[in-house]
């Protein structure tokens, strides 16, 4: 059985913190479901584009420490810090170059190696919110 801690780091650093796109195609099941802030997201091209993608240009300089990570058998949560530079319009109004410094968690399931199912739960109206405040 794969190391489940493991692939869920490999998938902060890869994805997120290396902007390999790439790696979501090799980690993620095409029948991967998953379930974010953003509803319900059905395969690796829709996780993409609706989750990935509009993310990366909000916030180019993104960054995710992971703060904590557990895992049992197919199962693993990573507790994690995302910080950044709100700098594109990804999430569908300008940029502020407003700072964000927001937690986490992602809960992922995995079988043969890959992503078959997650959740993951931030404040992202929270953050939306701070973002589009008048200062």
């Amino acid at each position: 059985m794969a190391d489940v801690k493991a692939l869920a780091r490999r998938w902060f650093d890869e994805v997120w913190n290396r902007r390999n796109a790439g790696a979501i195609f090799e980690m993620m099941d095409g029948d991967c479901e998953g379930r974010g802030m953003v509803g319900p997201i059905r395969g690796p091209e829709e996780w993409r584009e609706r989750q990935y993608a509009p993310f990366v240009d909000a916030f180019p300089d993104l960054h995710l420490e992971i703060e904590g990570v557990t895992g049992e058998n197919d199962e693993a949560v990573v507790r994690w810090r995302a910080t950044g530079t709100h700098g594109g319009a990804g999430l569908g109004f300008p940029a502020t170059g407003k700072l964000i410094d927001l937690t986490g968690i992602t809960w992922m399931r995995f079988r043969d190696g890959r992503i078959v199912e997650g959740r993951d739960a931030f404040d992202l109206g929270g953050m939306v919110q701070r973002l589009q405040q008048k200062e």
